[in-house]
């Protein structure tokens, strides 16, 4: 029987999941919005699809007791309001509702704001395999914010031409 702690921490792994394959399915979209800079946006794509297979990987890693989680103060309340907000950029995305310069901020202000979480940090295990996912998560979405200011940098150089 899993104690309240154990289910917490399994539902807050299941958030962040989800939280990564509409990340991925938000780029998906703007690599379709913006055919231009397509290759940018399902880099991004496709490497949130990963992040979700990585804490996939975690999750059936913490069910063994291979990883742990310290939930500090990642509150699945919070996470589901993220989600919600990420959904609703999904269907705003799917309408064409946003500019470059506006998709590129969104991913901007959303991937700082998984930094800012600390999420990723509250991850540790035993296990070197386990420990280099952790690792991979954290360093690509640093990667992130750095890919994404540099395209920022790109458009707004673009604008004033």
């Amino acid at each position: 029987m899993q104690t309240m702690s154990e289910v917490s921490k399994k539902k807050t792994v299941e958030l962040m999941i989800e939280q990564e394959r509409l990340l991925s399915g938000l780029y998906k979209t703007f690599s379709e919005n913006f055919p231009d800079h397509k290759n940018f946006w399902l880099d991004l794509s496709a490497d949130e699809a990963r992040h979700a297979t990585w804490l996939e990987q975690l999750s059936e890693a913490l069910q063994k007791g291979q990883a742990f989680l310290d939930q500090g103060k990642i509150n699945p309340q919070a996470l589901k309001t993220f989600i919600d907000h990420l959904k609703s950029n999904v269907r705003m995305a799917e309408q064409r509702r946003f500019t470059l310069g506006r998709a590129v901020s969104l991913a901007l202000d959303l991937e700082r704001s998984l930094i800012e979480k600390n999420a990723f940090v509250r991850f540790d295990s035993d296990s070197k395999y386990n420990k280099a996912i952790i690792q991979k998560l954290i360093s690509e979405t640093r990667a992130h914010i750095a890919r994404v200011e540099n395209m920022a940098k790109k458009i707004r150089s673009a604008e004033q031409k």
